[in-house]
């Protein structure tokens, strides 16, 4: 029976800082890396991407070249982007034009979807 790929709780900081290392001058794919050091291919793609990024760190992590362009969006900057009136507003579509300038993909989800539209509709309510 095969062992199972470790998860990124598995391993110490000291651990994922080498791995990092050596993925970076072995030349291969964050998944053909991960298999072959039994880790999680997610866990580390998650490592390689630098996992979720803050509005503060975008800039400088777009400035990395980083081939994976695509990210994730929550409800809460969908609906900021969306109306003037919100605090982040501003924040919210600097940050929209960025990943668009910088050729980036935007994915939301279901969930993510089901949110806003709710939201959507409330803030409506709430006008009328």
């Amino acid at each position: 029976m095969s062992q199972l790929a470790k998860r990124g709780s598995d391993f110490t900081t000291e651990e994922k800082d080498r791995l990092l290392k050596q993925f970076d001058v072995s030349g291969l794919r964050y998944d053909e890396f991960a298999r072959e050091h039994n880790i999680n291919a997610q866990t580390f793609k998650n490592w390689v991407s630098g996992g979720i990024k803050t509005f503060s760190a975008l800039s400088s992590y777009l400035n990395t070249g980083k081939d994976d362009q695509t990210c994730f969006v929550d409800t809460s900057i969908l609906f900021s982007a969306t109306y003037d009136s919100d605090a982040f507003n501003s924040e919210s579509e600097i940050a929209f034009d960025l990943l668009a300038e910088a050729g980036f993909s935007i994915f939301t989800n279901v969930n993510v979807r089901s949110e806003f539209l709710e939201n959507h509709r409330h803030f409506f309510v709430e006008i009328f």
